[in-house]
């Protein structure tokens, strides 16, 4: 079940007195947005995915329609481990590599919802691809799940108050404090992020030098 913006309110409001109920959610929706994508804390699996013979590029499916990929953290085909890669991992590695084909080694995410191996695969897959995903909310969003509501709760009170705070020219507006928020708020998502990869999620970092080709 997921928490709606509106249960965050009691916590934001009171700091920021005649702000618009729809402008707050907003910068909640806002704030959670920018706190799980620096985090990558909020994570999913998905449904195997088809992936057919010289399949180029791969449309990620999330469970959550109210969610967006931000990062690939691990990825099975047919229940071999593959490693996420960036384009700019193998752009540095080989000249050609979108045109190889062969075995799959790597996952690529190219945008926020579509994906391709390397190398492009021979055959189809028989059970297909999954992949275990950081997420964050949509633009179209309602709330978060429970868990991640009540986890992060205080550091998100803490994003959308900043963020309100730091309107210019509203009833409500405090610069220095919005900062101070912010600047909490940041240092929150940094250490949900280091708690995360601590728990073993792939960086997907730059290769030195690494002969993929």
């Amino acid at each position: 079940m997921a928490k709606a913006w509106s249960t965050f309110l009691p916590d934001v409001m009171p700091s920021v007195p005649g702000c618009p109920v729809l402008v707050a959610e907003q910068r909640l929706r806002r704030a959670a947005q920018v706190f799980f994508e620096k985090s990558r804390a909020w994570t999913v699996r998905t449904a195997p995915m088809a992936v057919a013979a010289e399949q180029e590029e791969i449309t990620v499916t999330l469970p959550d329609a109210q969610t967006e990929l931000v990062r690939i953290e691990a990825a099975w085909l047919d229940g071999r481990r593959l490693t996420p890669a960036t384009p700019r991992d193998l752009d540095d590695s080989c000249d050609d590599w979108t045109e190889l084909v062969g075995t799959p080694s790597h996952v690529v995410q190219l945008t926020p919802g579509v994906v391709r191996l390397f190398r492009i695969p021979t055959a189809d897959a028989t059970e297909g691809l999954r992949l275990r995903a950081s997420v964050r909310p949509s633009e179209v969003a309602t709330g978060i799940p429970d868990d991640m509501a009540v986890k992060y709760r205080d550091a998100l009170i803490k994003g959308a108050t900043g963020l309100l705070m730091m309107m210019t020219k509203k009833p409500w507006t405090d610069l220095d404090l919005g900062q101070a928020l912010l600047t909490s708020f940041e240092a929150d998502a940094a250490a949900a992020n280091s708690a995360a990869n601590v728990r073993g999620h792939s960086t997907a970092r730059r290769a030195a030098q690494v002969n993929w080709c």
